[in-house]
């Protein structure tokens, strides 16, 4: 059955006999979607060009705002009525929207069977039916078969109260007050002091610990419990992260974790030793000062990250001269410059292997 809707008129400006483009609302009425027609639903419809009339059910959609054309009758011959561009549409009931109260008019009837059609087998026989007349009926039962309250019971028990007026503290612990009350304070004696504790803890549990299968730690100390339930972080799981030193971070260390305040205090400025040959550690500094009091050699790098760098200023520490040599591992140019406490120079390393550090340098002024 198509849809109707109230107060829903408005104009087209459609010619010809094919779909309806909807324009605006008829004035003092709404448009199909204000009078609550959604997209795709079949209405009944009627159309007035002038004298020319024709009803019918039409489909109506959103976008566009168009309807289908399905006539019904018309002024054409019940044919589709050549549209002016003037028009108006508006939703109205048919006839056939109209219920006649017959049921034959009735759409989507049961099927109804006879009961000549049945099996005799599908009927009760005189002797089921005696059996019925002789069965239980409610009257029969007793008020608690149908109640199920155990007020409508017969022949209840007496169940004995016992009084907490009666309780005395002397006669409880001397296990001479009445038997009802005996028997609850031998069921606190059977549980132990553990059954009046306020809390359960070390001093008053002991016991072999839970092991993690059953539920429990496996172990007897907090720290310990955690190291035996974590569960590491990897890349393809959620788990526990250590949070990694300044030191490790410099040296690259696996499986730890970085923090933003971290970047900045491992590169914070360090201090290289000096000596005869100057160690340079790459996992001890990012940015270093080296003072030198005497000619000195840049030994190779130990624990070298290739593609990473590192940088350093060198300074002598008086106005006297000193010579800068270079491990054989640092490819040039290298820095021929001789350095004192007032003419130093910035160094930069850049690994391109462990064993093949490019440098470069400029002259700094202290």
């Amino acid at each position: 059955m198509a849809v109707l809707a109230n107060m829903a008129r408005m104009t087209t400006a459609t010619t010809g006999t094919g779909t309806i483009t909807l324009g605006e609302a008829v004035d003092g009425f709404l448009t199909f979607a204000e009078a609550g027609i959604t997209n795709g639903q079949t209405v009944s419809y009627a159309i007035e060009d002038g004298t020319a009339r024709e009803v019918g059910t039409g489909v109506y959609t959103s976008s566009g705002t168009t309807l289908t054309r399905t006539v019904v009758n018309s002024t054409n011959a019940d044919a589709a009525i050549s549209l002016s561009g003037l028009a108006e549409v508006f939703i109205t009931p048919l006839a056939a929207d109209f219920f006649t109260g017959d049921y034959n008019d009735l759409a989507n009837k049961p099927t109804l069977g006879t009961a000549a059609a049945e099996d005799i087998g599908a009927f009760a026989t005189a002797a089921q039916g005696s059996l019925a007349d002789s069965a239980v009926q409610p009257g029969d039962l007793a008020p608690v078969a149908t109640s199920g309250d155990y007020d409508d019971l017969s022949g209840k028990p007496t169940i004995p109260v016992v009084s907490d007026t009666a309780y005395n503290a002397t006669s409880w612990n001397g296990d001479t007050d009445a038997p009802t009350k005996n028997a609850v304070r031998d069921k606190f004696e059977t549980l132990g002091s553990l059954s009046t504790a306020n809390s359960i803890n070390n001093g008053n549990w002991s016991g072999t610990d839970l092991a993690i299968t059953n539920g429990g730690t496996g172990q007897s100390s907090a720290s310990a419990a955690f190291d035996a339930l974590k569960q590491n972080a990897t890349t393809s799981a959620t788990g526990v992260v250590e949070l990694a030193t300044d030191a490790e971070l410099r040296a690259a260390t696996a499986g730890k974790v970085i923090t933003t305040d971290q970047i900045e205090s491992a590169s914070a400025l360090g201090t290289l030793t000096d000596a005869t040959t100057v160690a340079i550690d790459w996992d001890a500094f990012i940015n270093a000062n080296l003072v030198v009091t005497a000619n000195r050699t840049i030994g190779n790098p130990t624990n070298v990250q290739p593609g990473t760098t590192r940088s350093f200023w060198v300074f002598g520490n008086s106005a006297t001269e000193r010579v800068l040599s270079w491990g054989s591992n640092y490819a040039g140019p290298l820095p021929e410059e001789t350095v004192t406490s007032s003419m130093g120079i910035l160094v930069t390393l850049i690994a391109r292997s462990t064993t093949d550090i490019d440098v470069t340098w400029k002259a700094r002024e202290a």
